[in-house]
């Protein structure tokens, strides 16, 4: 709950791993790293001249960094949003997110060509549809872990289940060709595995599989209200054509200086992982 004393412990690691390389911090426009997601070091809380890094530094994080010269990035004309997800027929009871109906539709206003599902349209059968590549594609929902084709913890995206089962697992995510899309998972937790082997989560995996080129995760459960002007606003940093490092950082800074989300459980859980 002490913001400062959060502060204090951010400055001692930072002084640690930056040691004499604070010349290059300060040279710098933006700061790239490579995470094992596992580890409890979040980069986003790390500071610099008394600031939060992010507050003068745009933050990138690549899973190789064979990745970090081979981004062309151009701005989407699409953009494809799920939200406001009808969850009454779930067997087991998950809160409604009515907010995320205004973080659709303020997220699609600054693209020539958008597509907006609320309710029970948002089910497998318009989302395994999607054939169109170079797309903005924004969830806003829950995410779980679900048994099926003989296994478990199986991560899913939950949707209405008026039509189908109502999730969307990994598996069948990997089977959509989102080739060169920017994903936006606004949902908790989205980050992780359950095997602790792994990098990242297999949810993360899917969309890698799939072909997108970067995919806005979380590193935990996230507050709502502060999710949804995170989002809006990285959409729309998106829309002007900014890299989706470049775009997320600024989302962060959007809210770190407001009294309300200036706490970092608001701001720093937020990672766009560029594929």
């Amino acid at each position: 709950e002490n913001t400062e004393e959060i502060k204090k412990m951010s400055k001692e690691i930072s002084e640690l791993i930056f040691g004499d390389m604070s010349y290059l911090i300060d040279d710098n426009e933006n700061i790239f790293f490579t995470s094992n997601f596992h580890s409890q070091h979040n980069p986003n809380l790390l500071s610099f001249n008394d600031k939060w890094l992010l507050e003068s530094h745009n933050l990138g994080y690549f899973l190789d960094w064979g990745n970090i010269n081979k981004n062309n990035f151009k701005p989407h004309k699409q953009y494809i949003g799920f939200g406001n997800i009808n969850y009454k027929d779930h067997e087991k009871k998950y809160v409604s997110l009515p907010e995320t109906e205004e973080e659709i539709m303020n997220s699609s206003k600054n693209f020539s060509t958008s597509e907006i599902y609320f309710g029970d349209d948002v089910n497998e059968k318009i989302i395994n549809g999607l054939k169109n590549d170079n797309l903005i594609v924004h969830f806003a929902t829950h995410n779980t872990n679900i048994s099926k084709y003989g296994f478990n913890n199986i991560p899913a995206l939950i949707l209405s289940k008026k039509y189908d089962d109502g999730f969307i697992d990994a598996f069948e995510i990997q089977d959509i060709d989102f080739t060169n899309s920017d994903i936006i998972l606004s949902a908790c937790s989205t980050l992780y595995s359950n095997d602790n082997y792994e990098s990242f989560s297999r949810l993360i995996r899917a969309f890698k599989i799939s072909g997108s080129r970067s995919i806005m995760a979380t590193r935990w459960d996230v507050e709502s209200q502060s999710a949804v002007l995170i989002s809006e606003k990285y959409t729309n940093n998106l829309a002007k054509g900014r890299t989706p490092y470049k775009a997320i950082s600024d989302a962060q800074r959007s809210i770190i200086y407001s009294d309300e989300y200036s706490h970092p459980v608001f701001w720093a859980p937020y990672m766009t992982i560029v594929n």
